[in-house]
């Protein structure tokens, strides 16, 4: 997975979309991830990152957009992520960083 991303960002694309780059891995590998993400990717390309990883793709983009049922639902700064007013976002945030609530 890190060899193909790499292979990526190597050409230095102007748009870079990554679906689920840490789906897989354990929350120690998936913090380098997105570490290694932070680091590598060139400052001048954007990144669409499909993720259900809500928490680490927080440290990681500038803006979160979801989607449910094939439609935005709720768009802003990552920073705003938990202070939303929009109830399926809300839920969705609250299962993410608390996990063992929703179960």
């Amino acid at each position: 997975k890190r060899l193909g991303i790499a292979r990526a960002i190597a050409a230095s694309p102007g748009i870079l979309i990554l679906d689920e780059p840490t789906a897989g891995l354990d929350p120690v590998t998936t913090a380098k991830m997105f570490a290694f993400l932070r680091d590598k990717i060139p400052a001048h390309s954007t990144v669409l990152a499909i993720s259900s990883d809500v928490v680490g793709l927080c440290e990681f983009v500038d803006e979160i957009v979801y989607l449910a049922e094939g439609r935005v639902q709720w768009r802003g700064p990552s920073s705003d992520i938990r202070t939303s007013s929009h109830a399926a976002m809300n839920a969705f945030v609250r299962a993410a960083y608390l996990p063992e609530a929703s179960a």
